[in-house]
């Protein structure tokens, strides 16, 4: 539990219940992080922000971190901020990838709170820079209009004109394709994990666990109780032992870049943006070559060296950026099961989509097979 305290007055803001689905191999303090990193920053509430490092309420705060436990209250200081900048309202994201425009970014970094590179933060804090940047504040009531250059600087000031995060591949595509590998969802943290493709509401019980993989088998219209109990010792290995078995170390990734620039923020917004308007920031999607688990290892948290390592390939963007990259951040694996053909209808820039689960006898024993080596 996070008890944000405003550091002017003394008195609670608001507390969080923050919970970490890896708690048995990570502490509270790796967790919670810093003054300025990891989750205690990341749910900073709405309108505050965090001290500098190196003031007495910042120090406060990294030590108080740093004896963190779970089940445990810490007191973490923050200071309101002003709203009389452009960017107190949250901007919005388009990205252009394949060709194609499309609402939202790949993996939905910003829902997910994608570990950023080369920054090393995770996507709220340069979000936290950018609501507070010169360029777009409103001086007091004095400034009420902003340039597209404005807009720009701000971003550019804040590093979100060019951004780099880690983000998974379709296991799924693996297995039954080989070719396919859609992004499913940003990484949240600098260190590499497969819990993210099992959705949000899931930890590593069992229970949990063995209801995921129920939904898989049950939208292939078969009994998987018989399965289920054939795969126990599995199961009891906790979430990223159970992906990386069940998909025979198949679990790979992806570096996503995204750039922006003066003239793509003057397209989608014009060149007079008045304050409180939502603001549109464009960017242009690049996805490496796929890369594994090793190798994101390797570049040590520069995704940006990662990237520029793994290469690009312009032919290989349409497997990366299909539909199902853009529906959000929290797909469960239940929701893998397609076979194919998605029908999907793009309009200036957002698209839908629909899917089918897998049901044929052919398409279940090719799955079963990809799974369990039969």
């Amino acid at each position: 539990m996070v008890n944000y305290v405003d550091a002017s007055t003394g008195n609670s803001v608001t507390t969080k219940l923050l919970t970490n689905n890896n708690s048995s191999t990570q502490t509270a303090a790796s967790y919670l992080g810093t003054n300025l990193s990891g989750q205690a920053y990341s749910n900073i509430p709405t309108g505050y922000s965090a001290p500098g490092d190196s003031t007495q309420y910042g120090t406060s705060n990294t030590s108080a971190l740093a004896a963190a436990s779970y089940g445990k209250q810490v007191n973490y200081y923050v200071i309101a901020t002003s709203s009389d900048n452009l960017f107190s309202t949250s901007p919005k994201y388009t990205s252009k990838a394949n060709n194609r425009t499309y609402s939202g970014l790949p993996g939905d970094p910003v829902s997910k709170n994608a570990f950023t590179s080369p920054q090393g933060v995770q996507f709220s804090s340069l979000l936290s820079n950018l609501a507070k940047s010169s360029y777009t504040s409103g001086n007091g009531g004095q400034r009420t209009t902003f340039t597209s250059t404005d807009v720009f600087n701000a971003v550019q000031g804040a590093k979100m004109d060019t951004i780099y995060y880690l983000a998974y591949c379709d296991p799924m595509s693996n297995i039954l394709d080989g070719t396919k590998q859609a992004i499913l969802t940003a990484s949240s943290t600098g260190t590499p994990s497969v819990s993210g493709l099992f959705g949000t509401s899931s930890s590593s019980s069992t229970s949990d666990t063995t209801d995921q993989l129920s939904a898989i088998l049950g939208a292939s219209g078969i009994d998987s109780t018989g399965i289920l109990s054939g795969i126990g010792n599995i199961i009891g290995s906790g979430l990223d032992g159970i992906a990386n078995s069940l998909f025979g170390g198949r679990i790979c990734y992806r570096i996503v870049q995204l750039t922006t620039s003066q003239d793509a923020i003057k397209t989608a917004n014009g060149d007079s943006i008045k304050m409180g308007t939502q603001v549109t920031i464009p960017y242009t999607a690049t996805a490496s070559k796929v890369v594994t688990q090793d190798a994101i290892k390797s570049y040590q948290n520069n995704l940006e060296s990662g990237f520029d390592q793994a290469g690009t390939d312009t032919a290989d963007q349409g497997n990366a950026f299909n539909d199902k990259t853009f529906q959000g951040s929290t797909s469960a694996l239940s929701g893998l099961l397609t076979d194919g053909s998605d029908t999907t209808s793009t309009t200036g820039t957002g698209s839908t989509t629909s899917s089918s689960a897998l049901s044929s006898d052919s398409d279940l024993s090719n799955l079963l097979s990809g799974l369990f080596g039969n």
